[in-house]
């Protein structure tokens, strides 16, 4: 088995424009959060992820409400039923929606993968050809 890892994308919270918090870090600090808690499902990674690393910072904090895809997660903060934790990707429909975006820091990021067995399937190959060709101008540019 094959491996190769595309991309790290990082969790963020999304709240509604006038909300009070203004990062991540403010609630933490909180004996109780009293802002309802916009998931996706328990078993997803993300939701995995983000439960984590509230464990990892002593903080509970469950879902309110359960949400079936990031699209309806970003409506429901929009349309004020509490904060929400999405990926940095969500973001931008989150900004248009008029929703601010607060970092995770510290948090483990979503890893993006690709798996195979033997020789990659066209498609695969040329995704991971595509990946690595990326990630070396990547690393050529930040060194620069």
């Amino acid at each position: 088995m094959k491996s190769l890892l595309l991309a790290e994308v990082p969790l963020v919270l999304l709240v509604p424009k006038d909300s009070p918090v203004g990062t991540a870090e403010e609630l933490w600090t909180l004996k109780r959060i009293s802002e309802p808690l916009i998931s996706l499902p328990a078993d997803e990674t993300i939701s995995r992820l983000f439960q984590k690393g509230l464990k990892a910072r002593k903080v509970v904090w469950t879902p309110s409400i359960v949400a079936s895809s990031l699209d309806s997660l970003v409506a429901y903060v929009s349309s004020g039923y509490g904060l929400g934790v999405g990926l940095a990707p969500s973001a931008q429909q989150a900004r248009r929606m008029g929703l601010r975006v607060l970092p995770l820091d510290g948090f483990n990021r979503l890893q993006v993968m690709a798996l195979w067995q033997g020789t990659p399937a066209p498609a695969l190959g040329f995704l991971i050809d595509q990946t690595r060709h990326y990630a070396e101008n990547h690393r050529r540019t930040a060194g620069s």
